[in-house]
C-alpha cells in the first residue's frame, strides 16, 4: 500500500509539469493561429477585423512581433494614441531583446505618429471647490496633472 501511494505521488508530480507545458504550448499555438489570421485579414485590407485577432494573440503570447503588428493595425484604423503607446513600449522591449531593427522601426513609427496625436488640455481653477474632480473616460485625472 505504501508503494502504491508513493507511485501515485510520483505520477501526480510528473503529470503536473507536463500539463502546464501542454497548456503553454496550446496558448502559443492559439496565439500563432490568431496572429496568422490577423495577417491574412491585413492582406485583404480588413484592418478593423485584424486588430481583434492581434489583440487576442497578444493576450495568449505577448511577443514583440504581435505587438508591432497590433500597433500598425491600430494606426490604420485611427487609434493613434494606442498605436503610439504600443510602438513606444516596443522600442524598449526590442532594445532589451537586442533587436535593433525592430527598435529602430518602432522608434520611427512612434516619431511619425507623435505630431498627429490628439492633445487634451485641462484648465482647472486655482482653488477648486470641495469634491472637485476631473475625469477622462471615467478615470479620475490626478490633481498633479492639472
Amino acid at each position: 500500500m505504501k508503494h502504491a501511494v508513493g507511485a501515485l505521488l510520483v505520477v501526480a508530480l510528473a503529470a503536473g509539469p507536463a500539463r502546464a507545458q501542454s497548456q503553454e504550448g496550446n496558448s502559443s499555438a492559439l496565439a500563432e493561429q490568431l496572429f496568422n489570421q490577423g495577417r491574412d485579414l491585413i492582406k485583404a485590407n480588413q484592418w478593423a477585423e485584424a486588430c481583434p485577432k492581434f489583440e487576442a494573440s497578444l493576450r495568449y503570447d505577448p511577443v514583440l512581433g504581435t505587438r508591432l503588428n497590433l500597433a500598425t493595425c491600430y494606426e490604420h484604423i485611427g487609434k493613434l494614441a494606442s498605436a503610439w503607446g504600443l510602438y513606444r513600449e516596443s522600442i524598449e522591449l526590442a532594445k532589451k531583446a537586442g533587436d535593433t531593427r525592430r527598435a529602430e522601426y518602432a522608434q520611427k513609427q512612434a516619431a511619425e505618429l507623435e505630431p498627429r496625436l490628439p492633445k487634451l488640455a485641462i484648465s482647472a481653477p486655482a482653488s477648486p471647490p470641495a469634491g472637485f474632480a476631473v475625469k477622462r473616460d471615467d478615470t479620475t485625472v490626478d490633481a498633479g496633472a492639472l
